[in-house]
C-alpha cells in the first residue's frame, strides 16, 4: 500500500467522524490539502527511517573494511 492509499483511508476513517453538516463544510478541496499533508508525513517518516538504516548500513561497511585492512 503506497502513502496515497494510506492518506486515503485516513481521510475516509476522519470523514466518518464528522457530522453530516461538517462534512459539507469541509470541502473536497480541505480534504486534498489534508490529503497532502498526511502524504508528506509519511513521506517524512520513511526518509528518517531509510536514514537510520542507511547510517548502520555505512557503519557495517567501515567494520568489515577495517576488519580486511587488519587482516
Amino acid at each position: 500500500m503506497n502513502e496515497s492509499s494510506h492518506a486515503q483511508r485516513v481521510i475516509d476513517n476522519f470523514k466518518g467522524l464528522l457530522s453530516p453538516a461538517a462534512q459539507e463544510h469541509v470541502g473536497k478541496d480541505h480534504l486534498d490539502q489534508l490529503g497532502l499533508m498526511i502524504e508528506a508525513a509519511i513521506d517524512a517518516s520513511m526518509v528518517d527511517v531509510l536514514e537510520e538504516y542507511a547510517d548502520k548500513v555505512a557503519g557495517v561497511a567501515r567494520e568489515m573494511r577495517d576488519r580486511v585492512e587488519r587482516s
